[in-house]
């Protein structure tokens, strides 16, 4: 019997759109990309470098585009599984993410307001588990099973 060793491809870099929910910020996901794919992708569409090192488990920056007057923001995941410890890093960055977002519209952090971060928190939360969702161990059938759908779709 001869065993043939399965070679697993990565992905091609692709970032991933995630929908705002509440305030319609443009805001791109990187997973399971390595550092030098998404600083070509920036320098690429936005000319600029990102502050981010190989030891960084997840980051979270703000970048603009003068030329189209757009404002993006992005997180990048190098790896992403569902585990408590990559959780809690999405967890991190959201809340960089969140902070941010609500500051550049003016509401300031205080104990007396802490609602619209809450609020927005879970939001964003949701939203970028539902781009996540394929990355999900109970999902990976499904989603393979989707994408062979998909393929067979765009042959006819």
């Amino acid at each position: 019997m001869r065993i043939q060793k399965r070679i697993q491809r990565k992905p091609p870099f692709r970032p991933v759109l995630v929908k705002d929910p509440m305030y319609g910020e443009v805001i791109y996901l990187c997973v399971d990309s390595d550092l030098p794919q998404v600083r070509r992708w920036v320098k690429r569409k936005f000319g600029a470098d990102i502050g981010a090192t190989p030891f960084h488990t997840g980051f979270f920056t703000t970048l603009e585009n003068p030329e189209e007057g757009l404002i993006v923001r992005l997180v990048w995941l190098p790896r992403f599984e569902w585990y408590n410890e990559q959780i809690a890093t999405l967890t991190h960055e959201l809340f960089h993410l969140v902070m941010r977002v609500l500051e550049d519209r003016g509401i300031r952090y205080t104990p007396e307001n802490q609602e619209p971060f809450a609020y927005y928190l879970r939001a964003i939360t949701l939203a970028f588990c539902e781009v996540l969702a394929p990355w999900h161990p109970s999902q990976a059938r499904k989603w393979k099973l989707v994408k062979r759908i998909r393929k067979r779709g765009k042959k006819s």
